[in-house]
């Protein structure tokens, strides 16, 4: 496992930001909480999942054995974490549904029940 950092050095609110990206989520989040980097920051939505840090926190994860690579390692790198979230995403909502239906169901047999009794 590894963090992949860019050095694209975006200028925006009067800084300068790279990205940080990992083989997975996991890894990526908990090395963003090792550098103090809030989970806010972490673009969910984008065109790929990745964190948005300054310069700084750039270096401070190459001195933490982050990877300074280029566009092709970022891109590849993107991919697998865009399909990972597709997948937990997809999870998440299967689980809601499992869980609205028996719920759902439970209440029925609840209510079945009050009918029994009455």
């Amino acid at each position: 496992m590894a963090i992949y950092v860019d050095d694209a050095r975006i200028h925006w609110r009067g800084g300068q930001w790279c990205h940080m990206l990992a083989d997975s989520l996991e890894e990526l989040h908990m090395f963003a909480r090792l550098l103090g980097v809030h989970r806010r920051w972490f673009h969910r939505t984008a065109s790929y999942p990745h964190y948005d840090i300054t310069v700084e926190m750039r270096d401070r994860a190459i001195d933490q054995g982050a990877l300074l690579s280029d566009k092709a390692t970022i891109i590849l790198c993107a991919r697998v974490l865009k399909t990972e979230l597709i997948a937990q995403s997809l999870h998440a909502m299967k689980f809601r549904n499992t869980s609205a239906l028996n719920l759902s169901n439970r209440q029925s047999d609840l209510f079945r029940s009050q009918e029994v009794i009455a």
